[in-house]
């Protein structure tokens, strides 16, 4: 059998003497394999690491999608704050609206007190230009004859004979 190995071997070097690239490539394969156990020993070294910090590393995965969850919460309290704010800047103007009309209609009732205060008519003749004008104003603010006729003090029958003559606009 020591003769087989020989004869091997003689065929190995006739072959390498024939093709000298042939050598080079086993020297290269040998230096590769060489190297195979260290590099095994490394992956397992990583592979260790890896799964040391396997738990860390859910962990912050863990924490991620809670903070996600945190950023969609803050998003849906920031749009219902959005529309709280808008609902809140139209309810100011309406009440910049309101306030203005009950500042107009208060300046003509004080007119109204006044002018009455300066006749001095008692509910004799007929209502003087002053009051006329009252009457036409919150008519065009919208207020009935008989809210008319309350805060002028004048008669539901004279409310509507001031609006009948006077003109529409």
């Amino acid at each position: 059998m020591a003769e087989d190995e020989k004869m091997s071997e003689e065929e190995v070097q006739e072959l390498i003497q024939k093709h000298p690239h042939l050598e080079k490539y086993l020297k290269t394969l040998e230096d590769k394999t060489s190297q195979l156990p260290h590099r095994i020993e490394d992956v397992g070294s990583q592979i260790m690491k890896l799964s040391a910090n396997k738990e860390k590393v859910d962990r912050a995965v863990e924490q991620l999608d809670e903070l996600q969850e945190i950023m969609r919460d803050v998003e849906d309290r920031v749009e219902r704050m959005q529309k709280a704010r808008e609902w809140l800047a139209k309810t100011e103007t309406r009440l910049e609206e309101i306030n203005t009309q009950a500042k107009e209609q208060v300046k003509l009732l004080g007119s109204l007190l006044k002018e009455g205060k300066k006749d001095g008519r008692d509910n004799q003749g007929a209502p003087g230009m002053g009051a006329r004008e009252v009457v036409t104003r919150l008519a065009h603010q919208g207020w009935s004859v008989d809210e008319i006729a309350r805060a002028t003090k004048l008669s539901k029958g004279e409310v509507e004979l001031i609006l009948e003559i006077i003109p529409r606009k």
